[in-house]
């Protein structure tokens, strides 16, 4: 009878959540994706935003440098280190920032923020050159970063959303590598191949891709060529571009398995190649914890995720993508946008120095902050002034402001180590 009384418990929370978030997945999806979690409590973090926002939806916490209307902005639902990434510009220049928004919504800044700090501590964990006081040091140091921004934006020194805030020797480094030529041309060689016939297609080398069956292909074909006459109408470059192979992401096995994703490889009469990216969109995980009048509203707003999808790439990203757009398929949703070859996640274990890290962390912020800045441009107007005008009021004590990050961040890093310690008492017998 006792047992009945501790449902609550956390580790009884931890692995219900688990195994309800993962219900849907194949054995083998399943096992691929909990070994990839078994890695590092940084890597279950990577895979569990569910958890987060099941423990910090409507947190109390939130009143205290924010909660109210312009202290929301978009969203990128799940700020973590690795979902900065380089991506092209309008002028096909490698530059950086966050570049997935397939959780993204409105909310409070601070989840982004949040998340963001928790994630820099498991990232120095999971590195193991920093000790637990340096990363949380990293924190602070972020954390500073956004509120400069933000405190400048809104009393002397207004921030242009149209550019890419000032980034770390390390970073500028990154982007310098990938915007060599090599790199374009070694993505397209590994991608494609040319038929006999002279054709272009996707390479059968490639081992995470499969080809879809006739039907399957010719619904596909013919939900992308209205999609095209429609969505392309008015852009004379983009109509030029013809499908000429389409393939399916092989998901037994992949620790993705729970997002069906398609590639479509698009060409031009200049033999301009584009590979396409379809991806499965689903409810941001922290809909999932929403009362039901504010999932009404969310769906009045968004009637599918597409279109969030499609909203939030052109609110946050400073250079939105020419091919943004969704499709439905099969029954289901898919946002569409490029798969770029300057895309590339920058390794944080490549930094041994501790200064170089804070660097890191100072890029960070700075990005989050002018990225929340477009987000709120879009709720508000007036260039993001209301959001970083109420961000002022509600932050003006600095020292406070950053000892509540830290806090969060500390704290709710080593709740995850634990949870991780649990998730691996649990299933690696059968899973990992």
């Amino acid at each position: 009878m006792l047992t009945q009384l501790t449902f609550h418990l956390r580790e009884r929370k931890v692995v219900e959540e688990l195994k309800n978030h993962n219900q849907h997945l194949s054995k083998a999806a399943l096992r691929a994706k909990f070994q990839t979690m078994s890695l590092s409590p940084y890597r279950f973090y990577q895979e569990t935003n569910h958890l987060y926002w099941h423990d910090f939806y409507n947190d109390w916490r939130l009143s205290l440098f924010g909660g109210i209307e312009h202290t929301q902005t978009w969203l990128q639902g799940d700020a973590h280190v690795y979902n900065f990434s380089s991506y092209p510009d309008r002028m096909g220049r490698p530059t950086f920032g966050m570049d997935e928004f397939d959780s993204a919504m409105v909310g409070d800044y601070q989840y982004d923020l949040w998340s963001l700090g928790i994630s820099i501590i498991l990232n120095c964990g999971a590195n193991a050159f920093f000790s637990f006081d340096q990363a949380s040091q990293a924190v602070r140091v972020m954390a500073k970063a956004y509120w400069k921004v933000l405190m400048a934006h809104a009393l002397s020194e207004p921030v242009k959303l149209s550019q890419t805030p000032k980034l770390s020797q390390e970073l500028q480094r990154f982007l310098k590598k990938i915007g060599k030529k090599q790199t374009i041309k070694n993505f397209y060689k590994q991608w494609v191949e040319t038929l006999p016939n002279g054709n272009r297609a996707f390479s059968q080398k490639l081992p995470f891709l499969e080809p879809l069956n006739a039907k399957n292909k010719a619904l596909f074909l013919a939900i992308f060529a209205d999609y095209q006459r429609d969505a392309w109408f008015d852009h004379d470059a983009l109509r030029q571009f013809k499908v000429l192979d389409v393939a399916h992401l092989k998901t037994e096995g992949a620790s993705s398995a729970e997002t069906d994703r398609l590639f479509v490889l698009i060409g031009n009469a200049n033999k301009h190649l584009k590979v396409l990216d379809i991806k499965e969109q689903h409810l941001p995980p922290a809909c999932q914890f929403m009362t039901d009048a504010e999932l009404r509203r969310y769906r009045q707003i968004f009637p599918n995720e597409g279109l969030r999808h499609e909203q939030a790439f052109c609110a946050i990203s400073g250079h939105p993508d020419p091919f943004l757009g969704w499709i439905e398929y099969s029954g289901r949703i898919y946002s569409i946008r490029e798969l770029s070859p300057l895309k590339q996640f920058f390794d944080t274990s490549t930094i041994k120095k501790f200064k170089a890290y804070n660097n890191m962390a100072k890029a960070w912020g700075r990005l989050l902050a002018v990225e929340h800045l477009r987000g709120a441009r879009t709720l508000f107007g007036d260039n993001g002034m209301p959001f970083a005008q109420a961000f002022a009021i509600v932050a003006e004590h600095q020292d406070t402001f950053l000892d509540m990050v830290q806090d969060i961040s500390e704290s709710y890093a080593n709740c995850v180590v634990n949870d991780y310690e649990v998730f691996l008492l649990e299933f690696s017998a059968d899973y990992v």
